[in-house]
């Protein structure tokens, strides 16, 4: 038994997605098969790639479609970082190209969103309906090809899909769709903020049992451990990035998500999944926030093949862990490489465990100095 976790557009082209990541080390630290793909950066740059101009006359679009290879090469180097201006044209211009592509089939499409013009994604009967229509989706000739490598090469008996963001939710039911008529053998899985943010809800009641086999809220580790018969005291394991080719991501360099805890100490968001996961007792037993092991702080998870310079590690978690801080800080060149280049993101919500001085002190013999004006709850250990 083995399993292919995927990761849907529409999401971060600039980095891997972090989620599926931290399952995968964990399934392999307890000798399960595993498999990783992004569908998510395949399918865009192949859909920017392969676009072509059709009918479109206005001096934009033909600029943008001119320089759409130009544009995702440049957005893949440093110095295009230092000159803003030049940055957002890039960006503006690659988005253009994939509006134009997402005209076709009435989606509105872009670097970091995906919705329909006639359609919702907070609705079942759109969703199961992109599902039953999967060629009409923008993406269907690209993760319908690399899905065919992959389940031949790897011959999983799950699939997996990971449901991070709203923008996922019309590629990932049409990706489920292409599964389940092309490969009905394949139990399929589903999980990820997304997924928990549904089953939370006071009404919830399943509405994809023909497409979705198994539906997870919360932390995914053990209960995919629970579906090849095994258990497992532990919560969490390293992330593996070995899956992932960092050269096809739109950065200059190879970004490393973490995340270092589970949950958030504020609570207060109408749509938080951990309040109704609270409030329904679907907690399993875990604390409102959970801090991961140390371990993972030492070693960083499994990095990309040896020769890969890491550009930013990045600490991705909703709200800092009281604590983080102080041990980088205590051991940061365990933590923080120092070799030149390396940096350390923090995007977690502000309070008052975290200080600009940590930050700095976190950085420490780096040479690595976030100014403290800079500090909005954001960490940035630029050399």
């Amino acid at each position: 038994m083995s399993i292919l976790l995927i990761n849907p557009p529409v999401a971060k082209v600039n980095e891997p997605p972090a989620g599926i990541a931290r399952l995968a080390g964990y399934l392999r630290d307890h000798d399960v098969d595993c498999s990783c793909a992004d569908l998510n950066v395949e399918c865009m740059i192949r859909l920017i790639e392969t676009a072509e101009s059709e009918n479109n006359n206005d001096t934009w679009s033909r600029r943008s479609f001119k320089n759409k290879l130009r544009n995702l090469d440049e957005l893949r180097t440093t110095k295009l970082y230092r000159q803003p201006e030049r940055y957002r044209n890039k960006v503006k211009e690659l988005n253009r190209v994939l509006a134009c592509c997402g005209l076709r089939s009435n989606a509105l499409l872009s670097l970091s969103n995906f919705d329909r013009t006639e359609a919702s994604q907070l609705n079942s009967d759109d969703l199961i309906r992109e599902a039953d229509h999967f060629r009409e989706n923008p993406f269907f000739p690209f993760f319908s090809t690399i899905l065919d490598g992959l389940i031949e090469e790897c011959g999983p008996t799950h699939i997996g899909i990971s449901f991070s963001y709203l923008s996922q939710a019309f590629a990932g039911f049409a990706v489920l769709g292409y599964i389940r008529e092309r490969y009905p053998h394949i139990k399929t899985v589903a999980g990820g903020g997304l997924i928990t943010s549904w089953m939370c809800g006071p009404t919830w009641s399943n509405p994809f049992s023909r497409l979705i086999d198994h539906l997870i809220s919360g932390q995914g580790e053990q209960p995919l451990l629970a579906l090849f018969g095994r258990k497992s005291e532990t919560i969490t394991g390293r992330p593996d990035y070995t899956d992932f080719d960092f050269s096809r991501y739109l950065s200059p360099g190879p970004i490393l998500p973490y995340a270092v805890s589970d949950g958030c100490y504020w609570k207060k968001c109408t749509f938080c999944p951990d309040h109704g996961r609270l409030a329904r007792g679907l907690r399993r037993g875990l604390s409102p926030r959970e801090r991961r092991p140390p371990a993972i702080f030492h070693v960083f998870g499994r990095e990309p093949a040896t020769g890969t310079m890491v550009r930013v590690r990045k600490i991705r978690d909703r709200s800092r862990v009281a604590g983080i801080l102080p041990s980088l800080e205590t051991n940061r060149l365990r933590h923080v490489e120092t070799r030149p280049g390396v940096g350390l993101t923090d995007r977690a919500r502000s309070h008052a465990q975290g200080r600009p001085r940590r930050c700095r002190a976190t950085a420490g013999d780096d040479g690595r100095h976030p100014p403290a004006a800079a500090w909005r709850g954001r960490i940035r250990s630029d050399r």
